[in-house]
């Protein structure tokens, strides 16, 4: 049979097959989208600030407030990069450092935390956190120009004043004593006690009511 009279007849030019075989053919449909003027997209919220960052700096203001050196979220920043605990340790590591917009942010977060509904025990808890961390919190100052005297971010007369010293390591008292020029040389033994003495001696030469030490 020839060309023409396969046109005749209807058939294609497309090949048939054979009898007893299936053809599947799938179907493809778009996805279905959310009508509207454009797609919605999804942002995940910022992280939140951790309890130890959020704490720091607002010990760092109200620190600020109270020994009238007002401190502002760029210093904060900043000192946050070299402030240590009571080991001579770094307090944040590097991923924890914030920037001075973060740091404004902080007190932010905290307006939003004090609208919600907190468990009593929980509270407590938080504000005794606060407490200690304005204990040794507060901003860089030089002993001849602020009261009260001051070592990194610890507040020497403070901590006298509360008998804190001795949680510290030796290490960092010998490192205060010496920042502040006294003379530790004499010192042989391995305790704490012959340091923290001496810094009590420094602070009752401090006109602030806190270095006012019996």
């Amino acid at each position: 049979m020839g060309y023409a009279s396969r046109l005749e007849q209807g058939a294609t030019a497309i090949p048939e097959l054979g009898l007893g075989k299936e053809v599947r053919i799938t179907a493809y449909s778009a996805p279905s989208l959310p009508m509207g003027w454009a797609l919605k997209c999804s942002r995940a919220r910022g992280a939140r600030f951790s309890t130890k960052q959020k704490e720091y700096s607002s010990a760092k203001f109200q620190i600020g407030e109270r020994t009238g050196l007002k401190a502002d979220p760029a210093s904060v920043a900043t000192a946050m990069r070299k402030t240590k605990d009571a080991n001579g340790e770094r307090l944040f590591d590097s991923t924890e450092f914030l920037t001075a917009q973060q740091v404004a942010r902080t007190t932010d977060e905290d307006t939003e935390d004090d609208d919600e509904d907190e468990d009593h025990t929980a509270h407590l808890q938080r504000e005794n956190h606060l407490q200690e961390m304005r204990d040794n919190i507060v901003t860089s100052m030089s002993i001849q120009n602020a009261q009260p005297i001051v070592y990194d971010s610890f507040n020497i007369c403070e901590l006298v004043q509360k008998s804190k010293l001795a949680s510290f390591s030796i290490k960092l008292l010998q490192e205060i004593c010496s920042s502040f020029g006294l003379d530790i040389s004499n010192i042989k033994i391995k305790r704490k006690q012959p340091y923290i003495n001496i810094l009590r001696e420094l602070v009752k030469g401090c006109k602030c009511q806190l270095g006012t030490v019996k």
